[in-house]
């Protein structure tokens, strides 16, 4: 099961299409959309979507790792969980069928914080890669609490992993490199770190770049504010989705 304290969940539906945020454990709500196609500038426009709904209907469950040898995780990685939603929630007057790879992110543990960056991408090979970076405030990237969870088979379609290597594989060196227009808005994010078994084994890497979509949503949670966007995503030519997502204190 997923951390109890957990403040959200992101999905995006790499076959149909659809993103979303999930909240409330209880009473559960979502904000539901349409994944956009690359925004032809988003620095200019970001387009929120619909609002939050209650959404009763709407399941999270652990995801399934059958599809694939590799679950690696790097420190901190209770921060994070890989699940899926599915259900069906009216959004915009169309009523949608979910069934989405998510990733739920568990409230900071640190008190004096300056932000949590949240990069998730799917693929339509069942391949997720999620990654958080809670920074401390007055920190530096050095500082940054670093969650990362890869899972699917062809994690590193170069140098598959075979039935002899050892599993889980740890995750060595995940770095996160985000470019912001002039008001803070992520446009472009690319994500690289190391596999192997452990640090004396031969590592491979793997490496992803998201662009935004300039679709965004955004939530108040607690004494946070959330703002969240819509990705597309490239591993190795192979297209997938994404959300990154941005927690600051208000």
């Amino acid at each position: 099961m997923w951390a109890d304290n957990w403040l959200f969940a992101a999905f995006a539906d790499p076959v149909g299409e659809v993103w979303g945020l999930v909240r409330g454990q209880r009473e559960r709500e979502a904000a539901v959309g349409r994944l956009g196609s690359l925004a032809a500038a988003p620095a200019d426009a970001t387009t929120q979507i619909n609002g939050w709904n209650p959404a009763p209907e709407l399941e999270l469950t652990v995801a399934d790792d059958s599809a694939g040898p590799v679950a690696a995780t790097a420190d901190g990685s209770d921060a994070i969980s890989l699940l899926r939603i599915s259900g069906t929630h009216a959004a915009g007057g169309e009523r949608l069928e979910i069934d989405a790879p998510a990733v739920a992110v568990a409230g900071p543990k640190l008190s004096k914080l300056d932000s949590v960056r949240i990069l998730a991408a799917w693929f339509p090979d069942d391949r997720a890669v999620a990654l958080s970076a809670v920074r401390p405030r007055s920190g530096h990237a050095d500082k940054d609490v670093v969650s990362v969870l890869v899972m699917g088979a062809g994690a590193a379609p170069a140098d598959p992993v075979t039935a002899a290597e050892p599993g889980p594989l740890q995750v060595f060196d995940p770095r996160l490199s985000t470019t912001y227009d002039g008001r803070g808005i992520p446009l472009r994010a690319g994500l690289e770190l190391w596999l192997g078994p452990d640090e004396d084994s031969d590592q491979r890497p793997l490496r992803l770049s998201a662009q935004s979509t300039g679709d965004r949503l955004a939530a108040e949670l607690g004494g946070l504010h959330l703002d969240a966007y819509g990705q597309r995503c490239h591993n190795r030519g192979d297209d997938g989705v994404g959300i990154y997502a941005l927690l600051r204190p208000r």
